[in-house]
């Protein structure tokens, strides 16, 4: 119950500092906004059936993990790509909306983990199509002149063609392992104790 304040204080805040910065609608371009909106929405119903004594459905842990998945996403972009590629770490990940979206409420996101026991290996693929869609959507977008970007790799007419399709394949690539990983973490603290894990 802890975790799950946290991360919605989290995300309650950095929300304000994007409305502020990217409007209301502007900032759904990002996968980062997207991811965290999801995770809030996924935490906030798992709060309210704690604090209501309800037994949690399976449904709602997997959607969790599904969250932790994207919002996970989200923190490995920003450091492995957007950072090298900009400089900047400081802007990505202490000021403004970044400090929670690509670093805070991921890291809480992801300490959930170990006890959510109900994940199955197939959810590793079901965790990583909202990603590829997000792709599929924004490579179509961009190649429309729809918008622009918003991030280096989507935009399609400043790259050559085989580069949007190799960065659609890494970021799939990307979105999957991470899944694994994180399917592999779920449900360590049962293990530990004695209990099972599906």
């Amino acid at each position: 119950m802890i975790l799950d304040i946290v991360i919605i204080a989290g995300e309650l805040a950095a929300t304000v500092f994007s409305i502020e910065k990217h409007g209301w609608w502007k900032q759904f371009r990002y996968y980062t906004q997207c991811s965290n909106y999801i995770l809030l929405f996924v935490t906030l119903v798992h709060l309210c059936l704690l604090m209501m004594k309800k037994k949690v459905p399976e449904a709602v842990d997997r959607c969790r993990y599904y969250a932790t998945c994207l919002t996970t996403v989200t923190f490995v972009v920003t450091v492995c790509i957007l950072i090298p590629w900009y400089g900047h770490p400081s802007f990505f990940l202490i000021e403004t909306n970044g400090l929670f979206y690509h670093l805070l409420c991921p890291l809480f996101a992801i300490a959930q983990l170990p006890f959510i026991t109900c994940i199955r290996k197939k959810d590793t693929r079901l965790a990583m199509i909202p990603t590829v869609v997000y792709g599929i959507v924004l490579y179509t977008l961009n190649f429309l002149k729809v918008v622009d970007g918003p991030y280096p790799f989507l935009k399609v007419y400043e790259q050559p063609w085989y580069m949007s399709i190799l960065w659609f394949l890494i970021l799939a690539a990307l979105a999957f392992g991470i899944a694994v990983v994180l399917w592999k973490i779920c449900g360590r603290k049962q293990r530990k104790q004695g209990g099972g894990i599906r």
